[in-house]
């Protein structure tokens, strides 16, 4: 079944759920810059910080009695879908990235796999979802694509053992984004993020206890837990907008607008006040592209919107 967008109002609302989901993830990697530096092991900061998304995201089905009716209603072939939904995009590309980072000598592979993550997204919908790539979404994917990869020095890509774990992760985050699309016809929104999260974190924690890395939660200082909080929020809300942005518009659009991050970390970076350094103004022409290309994602999809409800209106 191919994704569609049903009206211009969905249409305004999954553009919006998806803008704002590049504000959170631009703000994300700004506050992670300076986290990741307080810890020492980020494998098990990244666990607590999605156990704290994932205890936030099932308070509303421990609460709402229609969340968990709709959990005795679900079919067998659902949860299977919801567990390897926990699997390949709430902890195994976490676990993948963790092992990637230990082999690789630059973290620009890392770098390009993580900002290109919506091509993969995009192959996979088209495929899986039968969604449908008009020549001017083509053009806004290459100018995104162009934006997103400006300035990155390509020559420093090193293809090692490392690289195959960031790319099985980067593959694993495509296909997550592809099967909630899908989940999304027929299981809710909170149901859906409850199942990546929150059983997505109790692998992670079974991972941190089963290799020894527990006892590293009991040393963490109170700052530490301070931003673990904070960050674990924020993913949270990330969470929450990158699912009702799949749940109004196609898998490949919705990523893609989202991918408009780096342009939301370097203004932040901008506004910091000498806290980080400025981009360097070479990148600035990669940035002009993206905003172009998120405007072209915008305008082709409620054009196309418009058009498709006009057609269903001369035909009834």
């Amino acid at each position: 079944m191919q994704s569609t967008i049903k009206s211009p109002a969905n249409a305004i609302r999954g553009y919006s759920f998806a803008i704002v989901n590049a504000v959170i993830s631009g703000f994300a990697i700004f506050i992670n810059t300076y986290a990741v530096k307080i810890f020492a092991n980020t494998t098990v900061y990244t666990t607590l910080k999605n156990t704290v998304a994932g205890v936030i995201l099932v308070v509303p089905i421990l609460l709402a009695a229609q969340y968990r009716q709709e959990l005795r209603q679900l079919t067998r072939r659902q949860y299977v879908l919801l567990i390897l939904l926990a699997l390949i995009g709430g902890s195994a590309p976490y676990l993948l990235t963790f092992r990637g980072y230990q082999l690789l000598s630059s973290a620009i592979m890392n770098t390009i796999l993580s900002r290109t993550q919506f091509i993969f997204v995009a192959f996979f919908a088209v495929i899986l979802l039968k969604e449908r790539i008009t020549p001017i979404l083509g053009l806004a994917f290459l100018l995104l694509l162009t934006g997103v990869l400006w300035g990155l020095n390509l020559e420093k890509l090193v293809w090692n053992e490392g690289a195959i774990y960031i790319v099985a992760a980067t593959v694993l985050f495509a296909l997550t984004s592809v099967l909630m699309k899908y989940l999304l016809r027929s299981v809710s929104p909170v149901t859906l993020m409850a199942a990546k999260m929150t059983f997505g974190s109790v692998l992670l924690v079974a991972y941190i206890c089963i290799s020894g890395q527990a006892a590293v939660i009991s040393k963490l200082t109170a700052m530490q837990w301070e931003i673990t909080v904070a960050t674990g929020v924020i993913l949270m809300f990330f969470t929450l907008t990158a699912v009702y942005a799949l749940k109004y518009l196609p898998a490949a659009e919705a990523t893609a607008v989202s991918a408009a991050s780096p342009l939301v970390t370097a203004l932040l970076v901008i506004g910091s006040g000498g806290l980080f350094t400025a981009p360097a103004w070479r990148l600035w022409p990669g940035y002009v592209l993206i905003a172009a290309a998120v405007a072209l994602f915008i305008w082709s999809g409620l054009r196309q919107t418009l058009e498709q409800n006009r057609k269903e209106a001369a035909a009834s």
